[in-house]
């Protein structure tokens, strides 16, 4: 079965009618789940440098409630262990991305919820890859890349196969 999730990311700009907006057009557009950020830049970056892209704790539980009075799931990629347990009773899954595979706090708070795992390997190799799988295990692992938009000579499908011939055992493999 093909699970579809939009990537609303933070292409709202730190807008929440935009972040409602992007929910509408993924449900619209037949999506099983629309996935955000969630992040504090001064947590992440040490200053504002991507502050007008945040959406607060408070907005992101009304995009949540909005995505569920809609009918579509919410989902969300935190950036923080803070993040993570503020987001863990709005999700059915939590998504890591690629960049985060080394942050042990995250990855033992995500592993602390219980949840589905989606792991994004964009920006890691299979090492990398195996120490966040055994860190969060079970979890379901996607072939990324991490240029946006992706050119085609980029996507490399034939990634899946490495990933799937590794992990497909254990984890389910997908793209992103």
């Amino acid at each position: 079965v093909t699970f579809v999730i939009a990537d609303a990311g933070v292409n709202h700009n730190g807008d929440i009618g935009q972040a409602f907006l992007l929910a509408n057009a993924a449900k619209e557009a037949g999506a099983d789940a629309v996935k955000y950020q969630h992040f504090d830049s001064r947590a992440l970056w040490g200053d504002d440098r991507i502050a007008h892209l945040q959406l607060s704790d408070a907005e992101m539980l009304n995009v949540a409630w909005h995505c569920k009075a809609i009918g579509i799931e919410f989902m969300a990629t935190p950036f923080g262990v803070r993040e993570c347990e503020f987001l863990a009773p709005l999700l059915k899954r939590v998504k890591v991305a690629s960049g985060c595979l080394e942050q042990w706090d995250l990855l033992a708070a995500v592993r602390a919820t219980q949840l589905e795992v989606i792991l994004s390997t964009g920006m890691a190799d299979m090492t990398r890859i195996q120490a966040a799988v055994d860190a969060v295990a079970p979890a379901a692992i996607l072939h990324c890349t991490s240029a946006y938009p992706c050119p085609v000579s980029e996507v490399n499908l034939a990634a899946m196969d490495a990933l799937r011939s590794r992990w497909g055992a254990s984890c389910q493999v997908g793209y992103s």
